[in-house]
Order: C-alpha cells, then sequence, then structure tokens
C-alpha cells in the first residue's frame, strides 16, 4: 500500500530528547543546572585523563568504549575550585560527542548483519546528537534560552560563537548520519537546521576537523537539491577540503562514495581510493586511528568498484 507523505512523516516521528514530530530539532535543553551538578566526589581530572588516555587507542573498540566510560563517570564528579565547571563539563559533552560519533563511524559500520549495524549505529549516534547537544547548551546560555523559549536550531545559528564551534559541529554530524540512517523523510525533516548549524561552523572556524564543514556540504550537495545536486559545488567543498588536509585520508574517500559515484566518474574515484590505500601511515602518526579507518574504507570501495560503476 502507498503512504501519503503526512503518513511517512509520521511514521518518522521518534521520541528523542533531540529530534521529534515537529519537523525541528529538539535543541533546546530544560535541566542544564541538574547537568552541571556534582552527585559524587572524586578526582574529575583524573577521569577526564583516563579517558583521553583510552582514547588515544580509539582503533580498538574496546578503547572507545572505555573512553566512553571514564568521560561519563566524570561528568558526576566535583570539580577543583580553580576550574571553571561550566567549561569543563561543556568539554566533556564534546569529547563524549565526538566518541559516539566515532564507535558508528569507525566500528559498528561494519557490523555484517545490516538490521544490528543500523540498530546499534543510530543508537550511538543518538547519543552523540545528545552530548552535544548538551555541550551547546552548558556553553552557550543565550542559545539555549532562545531555544528553549520556541526558536529553531535554524534561527537562532548566529547566537553561536567560536568556543561552540566543536559541540556545534558534533551534534550537527551525529544528526546528520543518524538522519540519513533513519531514512530520507528524516534526512529532508532537518536538513535545514543541519545545515544551518554547519554553515555557521565554516563560519566560524571552517577548518575544524580537517575542514569537517567542507566535507560535510561536498556530501550535502550530492544529493540536495533532489533531483537537482550542485556537483560542481560539491567538487569545489571535497577538493578545498583535502587540499587543506591532504593527509587526512577520509576527505578522498568521502569524495570518492559521494561525488565519483555521483558524477559516474571511476578515474577520479580511483585516483583517490589508490591514494589512501597506497598511503604511508606512519608519515601522519597522530591520525592513524582515523587514516587506517579511511584505509579499510578505500580497500572496501575498491574491492566493489564494478558494483559503483558499471
Amino acid at each position: 500500500m502507498r503512504r501519503s507523505l503526512p503518513v511517512l512523516l509520521a511514521l518518522a516521528c521518534v521520541s528523542s530528547s533531540v529530534v521529534g514530530c515537529s519537523g525541528r530539532l529538539r535543541a533546546g535543553v530544560d535541566n542544564v543546572d541538574e547537568l552541571l551538578a556534582a552527585t559524587e566526589e572524586g578526582d574529575f581530572a583524573a577521569a577526564v585523563a583516563a579517558g583521553d588516555a583510552a582514547w588515544a587507542n580509539r582503533s580498538e573498540e574496546s578503547a572507545v568504549l572505555e573512553a566512553i566510560a571514564a568521560w561519563e563517570g566524570a561528568l558526576t564528579l566535583t570539580t577543583d575550585d580553580e576550574v571553571q565547571r561550566t567549561e569543563a563539563i561543556a568539554d566533556v559533552y564534546v569529547k563524549l560527542s565526538m566518541a559516539h560519533y566515532w564507535l558508528a563511524h569507525a566500528h559498528q559500520r561494519f557490523i555484517e548483519d545490516e538490521g544490528a549495524m543500523k540498530e546499534a549505529s543510530m543508537a550511538s549516534y543518538t547519543r552523540g546528537m545528545e552530548a552535544g547537544q548538551r555541550g551547546l547548551a552548558i556553553r552557550n546560555a543565550a542559545w539555549n534560552e532562545a531555544l528553549t523559549g520556541g526558536a529553531s536550531a535554524a534561527d537562532s545559528v548566529g547566537l553561536l560563537t567560536d568556543a561552540d564551534v566543536p559541540a556545534a559541529y558534533w551534534y550537527a554530524a551525529n544528526t546528520g548520519r543518524w538522519a540519513l540512517l533513519e531514512g530520507v523523510v528524516s534526512a529532508l525533516r532537518f536538513k535545514d537546521e543541519i545545515f544551518a548549524l554547519m554553515t555557521r561552523v565554516q563560519e566560524l572556524d571552517g577548518s575544524y576537523f580537517y575542514n569537517g564543514p567542507d566535507r560535510y556540504f561536498g556530501a550535502y550537495h550530492t544529493k540536495l537539491p533532489l533531483g537537482n545536486p550542485n556537483v560542481e559545488l560539491s567538487a569545489e567543498h571535497f577538493n578545498r577540503a583535502i587540499e587543506a588536509a591532504p593527509d587526512y585520508l577520509e576527505s578522498r574517500v568521502v569524495m570518492a562514495e559521494e561525488w565519483a559515484t555521483k558524477t559516474n566518474n571511476r578515474e577520479a574515484a580511483l585516483e583517490q581510493l589508490n591514494f589512501v590505500v597506497n598511503f604511508d601511515l606512519s608519515t601522519a602518526p597522530d591520525l592513524l586511528p582515523e587514516n587506517t579507518n579511511a584505509v579499510r574504507r578505500a580497500q572496501i570501495m575498491l574491492d566493489e568498484i564494478d558494483e559503483y560503476f558499471r
């Protein structure tokens, strides 16, 4: 039975603290004071440091889970008098938002059973969304007040400042990935607010996370507007990301996955993918986990290249 768009929209609604049936992100947080309250005595700095140490080994899923547990534990602990608690807690939420994204993107995406993969990944992206949402609300009271007062995220992005870039980026990145997994209706429902958040991030610091906004816009313009994607603008964004951070291999993989397939450019895909798999990972030690993941993804695409370009 063919369902109408309103029915599809209703089916796509979720009871989450960050998304819902209004067609807008629930980006405000009502319980900031509660989130900032310490509930246990302990060494906050040591807990954060333990999470950071585990995160250094994030190529292992168990290490990512260990980092998440340590950082979540830190949120409950008292901070030293000289530590500004608002900033400290907001920073931990950014770490958690990034970690949940990575858990889904670098580990759970490779679960062989498609249903299990989707369920696990969507759960991680949802937790990443929530952590980013909280990080923004805690750090920027004006933003949170506008949203809890009824304003949309898209109309409020001008309130975001340089200090909000990490939380805004990971909030938007998690939301975008969640929406794509949820389906086309959710992707369309929240696209304007995600776009507005990423646009503001790019305005404030377009170089953040190896030109992350350019990767987002590169992929965005291969999909939208529906039926008439702007592949020229997509290529500009991908090329900008690659030129700015040539050793960050993810940009090349996403360009092959999104732009090259959309334009049926097998040669360009092979160029980027072969660059990735032949890259000497030892030349960029700080990017070893990210680049190892990119190599894995590139090799999978190379092995299946005839499925992408017939």
